[in-house]
């Protein structure tokens, strides 16, 4: 009986070892610093102003949360989690960055955006590899496509990835403004390292 107790105690000790998750924060002070940084994570969208003059943005994150787990072999992504303070978004123009945290996100009541991994994810080298996303910026969840590549670097491996959502499927409000429409599509990019 002892044998047996001791047996189960060191499986729950082991699976729990195994199942541990792993977190860390990635934080710049400001647009240009995140810019720079070689993880990042950042959207870029586009607007046409009198109708004919189009132009292109960038905005970075300069608070991201990573917290992801792995299966016990370390072969695989078995969760993975990007969480962004909704007030942390910057596109290095103070007016457009008011409007995009007071109206659009509405930071008052929502807080962070979510993105987690829906399914377990293979972690080896690849190119071009294809997930599901699931996308919280406020109070709708939407799946989007991701491609992504993975990079072994030393003992972690190098994530990058693209993906694009439309803001008005997540209700996020309309950022336009009379003289400038803004594209219904965002598209996303990142870098982050993984390190098993």
């Amino acid at each position: 009986m002892k044998n047996i107790l001791m047996t189960i105690v060191t499986l729950f000790f082991t699976s729990s070892i195994w199942s541990a998750t792993i977190t860390r924060s990635i934080v710049s002070d400001n647009y240009k610093e995140a810019q720079k940084k070689d993880e990042y994570l950042k959207f870029i969208g586009s607007s046409t102003k009198f109708g004919f003059i189009t132009t292109s943005f960038e905005g970075y994150a300069k608070s991201i949360e990573i917290s992801y787990e792995l299966n016990e072999q370390k072969t695989a992504i078995k969760s993975f989690v990007i969480t962004i303070p909704n007030h942390s978004f910057d596109t290095d123009n103070s007016a457009r960055d008011a409007k995009l945290h007071e109206t659009c996100l509405e930071e008052n009541k929502f807080k962070k955006l979510r993105a987690e991994l829906k399914d377990s994810t293979p972690l080896t080298e690849a190119i071009e590899a294809k997930a599901l996303v699931l996308l919280t910026p406020k109070d709708v969840t939407v799946e989007i496509p991701l491609t992504y590549s993975l990079t072994k670097v030393g003992e972690a491996y190098l994530l990058k990835f693209k993906s694009s959502f439309s803001f008005k499927s997540v209700n996020i409000i309309d950022p336009s403004i009379a003289i400038a429409k803004v594209a219904e599509e965002f598209k996303l990019e990142g870098s982050l390292i993984i390190p098993k």
